[in-house]
């Protein structure tokens, strides 16, 4: 059903403690919370889990920052539907491309470059 490299929306949450991987800089380590219903991410690996099925490893990025992770973690495919234009556009990260940005200095000299 779903592909390396699609774009997946969130249906149900993923407790910051469930979530395997969050980057010191994630915006979910100020929060606290986890990950939502609606967050996109991308598949970026497919697990077969012996007993289990399949699982995807997917990124959920900060949009506009290139591409820091906000959190990478396995996802069972129930909890997830391929993500719209909408999904995308909508992302509840986007608003944090700016302080993502300024927090490291390499991203911020080659924004100021343009």
């Amino acid at each position: 059903m779903f592909n390396e490299y699609d774009r997946i929306a969130l249906t149900e949450p993923i407790s910051f403690e469930e979530a395997e991987h969050i980057p010191e800089l994630s915006p979910l380590r100020k929060s606290g919370e986890g990950l939502l219903p609606g967050d996109v991410g991308t598949i970026i690996d497919i697990v077969d889990i012996k007993g289990k099925g399949k699982y995807y490893m997917v990124e959920f990025l900060v949009p506009d920052s290139f591409g820091y992770p906000v959190a990478i973690t396995t996802v069972n495919p129930e909890k997830m539907r391929l993500a719209t234009k909408n999904d995308v556009e909508n992302s509840r990260f986007c608003k944090y491309s700016e302080s993502i940005i300024q927090a490291i200095p390499v991203l911020k000299e080659i924004t100021e470059e343009k």
